[in-house]
Parts: structure tokens; sequence; C-alpha cells
């Protein structure tokens, strides 16, 4: 069909420049769409009559046409959505993980939020804050806003104190140091320039700069924050952490030395897949390197799921936060499968679910609560994942996005636990660490960046994925999209 059309065309000059767009296309009915595929096969099953060894193959093609038109066709499937009740459970909880940054980032860490509060076994804030912290805070602070539990004129003051605070900060190339204290303003040593933590900051503040044009029309000085935060897009050299021989982001660059590191992110289901869309999207790295993201599929316990290297959920769900999920393709059905296997691991208990990294009930020689990442075997790369038995109820806000019923209901099964405080849920449960009478342990603590994906990640689910949209209306960002 399409050799005759081309010559044809070619010969008479006509129609030369037809070609139907994928919205029109998906507006066609099934039967209009079938009409293109079915005819050559039909006269070929007209030619093919007294010659019975060329009916079978025609008629065979014929049977087929149909399911190939369907296959190639995107099935729309519809979207669950919350009940009244779960939704008013949802603005309840975004508002309590609100208030951490809004008791937290203030005047003592010049209007920055600090990595992490705990409650016990002893109270501490911990002074410091890294890129990842201050892009997801500055974007709490327009979730707030949406949900009018800060009113405009406090989002701009907030964002414009935090906007002060960031000009003062030393980079290197354009880029953010992995850590600050916050009380100094100095880089932590040792000197150190993260590549998922600089994407993740340089993803905030582009989804921030796009939500803010909603505001601008109420002045308030969002016009200049539009305008300052497009000059810190484009100042950040985030090609600087690529490696080009590799075709991969290395982990970060130690400034010292001024080395990158011998470890790199190569897997699709990865946080830094943010990094890699951004910036594929402003070209500032080649398109070779979205496709060299490792896209490898593991059959542990009976169903194949897209691998990740430790396993956890904040790996799989993190990046969709901002990016979108395209039913069909390779991210939800990663999604789907850590899910899976994240429910099939607690079925039969009246455990949560939710293993990821976190915080978890052991304590380092201060008293701190030690972290890591708690991953899931079956989907796990990592030779010795460490699936210790630690549940965060970040992880299920995270799932919001394709399960909002059971991940609503994993929430409050952690409140039924007791993992509730002034700022929302606390870090995880422990079932590894129980003390005597005790099930599990409570990690009694909150975290900056696991409040932030908590928060956003609830005003996605309220407001029909708010951030995803905006942060796709960014040209380059809107233009890549066809890479996902």
């Amino acid at each position: 069909d399409a050799v005759c059309r081309a010559v044809y065309r070619t010969l008479t000059g006509r129609r030369t420049l037809e070609w139907t767009t994928a919205a029109d296309a998906e507006k066609k009915g099934r039967p209009a769409a079938l009409y293109p595929v079915i005819w050559p096969f039909l006269c070929a099953l007209a030619l093919s009559f007294g010659y019975p060894f060329h009916i079978f193959p025609a008629a065979l093609f014929l049977l087929c046409a149909p399911f190939a038109v369907s296959d190639g066709r995107r099935t729309k499937r519809p979207k669950p959505r919350l009940t009244d009740g779960e939704a008013d459970a949802l603005r309840q909880y975004a508002a309590a993980t609100w208030r951490y940054f809004e008791t937290y980032a203030g005047e003592t860490d010049h209007f920055l939020p600090p990595d992490n509060v705990q409650e016990t076994p002893v109270y501490r804030v911990a002074h410091r804050t890294s890129p990842t912290n201050i892009g997801l805070y500055l974007l709490c602070a327009l979730a707030a806003a949406d949900l009018s539990l800060i009113s405009p004129e406090a989002l701009s003051e907030r964002l414009c104190r935090a906007v002060e605070t960031l000009r003062a900060l030393p980079r290197y190339r354009g880029l953010l140091y992995n850590w600050y204290d916050t009380e100094t303003l100095e880089p932590l040593p040792p000197a150190f320039v993260s590549s998922v933590d600089c994407g993740n900051y340089l993803v905030c503040l582009t989804a921030l700069k796009e939500g803010l044009r909603e505001y601008a029309p109420l002045g308030m000085g969002f016009a200049s924050l539009i305008k300052e935060i497009e000059e810190e897009l484009a100042n950040a050299r985030l090609e600087c952490l690529y490696a080009p021989r590799r075709r991969l982001f290395s982990v970060g660059l130690d400034v010292s030395s001024g080395k990158l590191s011998d470890s790199y992110y190569d897997f699709y289901m990865s946080e830094a897949r943010m990094t890699s869309f951004f910036a594929c999207a402003k070209g500032l790295v080649p398109a070779s390197h979205w496709a060299a993201l490792d896209r490898s599929f593991l059959r542990r316990g009976g169903r194949a799921a897209a691998a990740s290297y430790s396993g956890t959920m904040f790996e799989y769900f993190m990046p969709a936060l901002f990016l979108p999920l395209y039913e069909n393709t390779y991210a939800p059905e990663g999604l789907a499968g850590c899910l899976y296997a994240q429910k099939r691991r607690v079925r039969g208990t009246p455990r949560p679910w939710g293993v990821t990294e976190s915080g978890y009930y052991d304590f380092d020689g201060d008293m701190n609560y030690r972290y890591r990442a708690h991953g899931m075997k079956t989907l796990a790369m990592k030779r010795d994942p460490n699936d210790r038995p630690v549940f965060a109820p970040y992880a299920s806000f995270l799932a919001l996005v394709t399960d909002p019923h059971g991940a609503l209901k994993n929430l409050r099964r952690f409140a039924s636990l007791g993992a509730y405080g002034a700022c929302g849920f606390y870090e995880a449960v422990d079932f590894s660490a129980a003390a005597p009478g005790e099930d599990y342990m409570i990690v009694r603590s909150f975290m900056a960046h696991h409040a932030g994906m908590s928060l956003l990640a609830a005003v996605n689910a309220l407001r029909g994925n708010v951030f995803v949209r905006r942060f796709a209306r960014d040209p380059k960002m809107e233009r890549a999209l066809s890479l996902l």
C-alpha cells in the first residue's frame, strides 16, 4: 500500500504532503482505520483464485489485519478516582506534611529545609541540606499554595527568601554542591557534585517556573522569580557530569581532584531517569544516552519485572512525580511489577508494604538513626540487596500515581500502627527491631526529601498530575516526551 501510494503521488504530484497526526489517528473509528490495511490483501486474495497454494497465505494475512491495527492502537483504561473521603484524608495528610517545611525552613537555616528532624531517642535537627531537598521544598511551597494552605503572598515571600539564600551558595560550574551547612551556607567536605541531586534540583526548578506562571497575573514578584529561575537553569552545566565513552552520567564529580566517579547511573528504573530525560531534552547530552539506559527484566517469584539496582520503590516511582506514564511502555510496566512484588511480600500478614531506602531502627555513635537502601531481592540486580523488613510510608504516597485506593489503604495501616506524628507520617516502621513485647519499632523522624515527595505526590493525586503537567509545559521538555 505504501509503495503504491508513493509511486502514484510521485507521478501525479497530488497529495504528496498527506499525513495524519497521532492525535487524529486516535480519533478515527476502527473500521475506517482498517480500509487502507485490508484492501491490498483483498486484491491478493482475488488474484489468488485458481492458485490454491496462494489462497491460504492471503487469507491468513486478511484475518490478521484487524489484530495488526488494534495492536497498534493505544488502549485507554479508566483511571481510578479518589472518593470524597479519600480526597479529604489526603488533604489532611498533605497539610500535616507541609508542617515540616513551615516549621523548620526558617531563619535559623537561612530559609532552606534542614535534611531531617528526629524526635527520639534524642531530639535533633540536622542543619544540612542538599539540592534535592531544596528543589522539593520550593515546589512544596507551590503545592501548599495550590491547596490554599498558604496565600500567594506567603508563597512569594517564602520563595524570595529562599532564592536570596541560593544566590549566596558557592557552586561548581553553575551546579550546587551535594551538601551545605544550613547555618553557615558552606559546602560540607568533601566537596562533591552529585549528578542525580543536581538533576533533581533542575527538574524541580523547571516545574516551578511553569507553575509560577499561573500565579504571575497576581504580581507579587512572581515574574522576577521566573526570570531568576530561568537564569539558574541556563547557567547549570550538567553535561560536565556526563561520561561520553560510557554514554552515561557518572554518580558525580570530586571537586578536589576534578575527576568523575567510576560509578555510573545505568538503569532506566532509577531516580536518575529524571536527570537523563532533562539532559536529553535540553540537548546537554546526546539522545543516545537515553537508549543506553538498561531496560532489563528479571523473572523471580513467577513474574517478570523491570530490574533496578537496589530494588527500592524510590528508584521506580520518584520520576513519576514529573514524567508522564504512557500505557504499554516500559515505565508503567516496571512500576506495576514493583508494586506487585511489594504487595506479594506482605501478603497474608498484617504488615504494610513499602520497602525502599529509608531510616531504620539502629543508631550511630551520636544516636542518629541510620539510613540505607532497603530493596526487594526479586527486583534488584545488586548481588546482596538489603531486604530488612523496614517499611516507609512515603512509598505509599509515591504509589498514588498507579494505585490510589491501595496506597491510601496502606497509609491507614501505617496510621493504625502509630506511625503518624506532628508533621505527618514518620520515617518508617522497622519489623526487624522490636523491644520486648513489641512487634516493631517506629523510626520517629521526618526527612525533607521524603516529606517533599509525599506532598507532591498527594497534590498530583488531588489535582490531576499537576506537577507532571507543569514540567511537561516547558517547551523543550514537551518536545522530548516522545522519548518516554
